[in-house]
Order: structure tokens, then sequence, then C-alpha cells
């Protein structure tokens, strides 16, 4: 179930980045990021939604699956839910966050995927393992 929720997840960031620019508010986001926000605090500061809410209610709106839209509607926000649901919520938010919008993966993203790998007592090892694998590529 994970694995095909990371790709299409920011399909939102695209949305709402072509919402700002047609309205002419592009600066919006990175006045946000300038001040310290998060990349989706600044999303919700600039249209008044992120982008798994976008990227899931377009999934909804061309009826995927239930559990994919649940899974992305909560990969920020993994505490929204409960189960095998938020400790995959909170994989992705991992992925998510070691993973920056723009391709790069920074010590910085790592330790913050990290914080959320211990916060939800996910497997670090696993992590580190795969994500040594994708740094030596």
């Amino acid at each position: 179930m994970l694995a095909p929720t990371v790709f299409p997840v920011d399909l939102g960031r695209v949305v709402i980045a072509r919402s700002l620019l047609d309205d002419n508010r592009a600066s919006a986001i990175q006045n946000a990021l300038a001040e310290g926000k998060d990349i989706s605090s600044a999303e919700k500061e600039a249209c008044g939604a992120q982008a798994t809410d976008v990227t899931a209610t377009l999934f909804n709106h061309w009826h995927f699956e239930p559990d994919l839209i649940h899974l992305i509607r909560y990969s920020d926000d993994p505490e929204g839910t409960y189960g095998e649901d938020q400790e995959m919520a909170a994989q992705l938010k991992a992925v998510r966050e070691t993973v920056l919008p723009n391709g790069e993966i920074t010590d910085d993203s790592i330790a913050m995927a990290k914080e959320t790998i211990e916060e939800f007592n996910l497997d670090l090892e696993g992590y580190e393992s795969a994500l040594e694998k994708i740094l030596q590529s």
C-alpha cells in the first residue's frame, strides 16, 4: 500500500503551485517558508490546504482506493489515525521528510525523518539501510 503512494502524494503540491501562480500569489509560500514554517504549514497558510489534502480530494473524486486516499490524507498528521493506518501514514511521512520537494536529501531532512521514525516506533535500522542504498546510487 505504501509504495504506490510515494510518487503521486505530492500531486496536490502541483495543483497548489499552479493556483498560486494563476492568482499572482506565488510568493505566499516563499514568505511562509522564510518565516520558518515547514512546507505543509506554508501551503496551508498560502491557500488554506496542504498538498496531501488536495491530493486525497482529487483521488477521492477519481474513485481511487479508499485506503490509499486515507493514507495520503494522514501522511502529514499520522496522529489523526490509528493502528496499521497510523504506522503506514508515519512511514509515508518519514519518506516525504527525507526527500525534499526538490528531490534533495539533506542532513536536516534525514534528522527530521528520524524524529518521526522514533516518535512512531518505526524500523530505524530498516530506514538507515534503505537510505544508505539510496545515497550510494
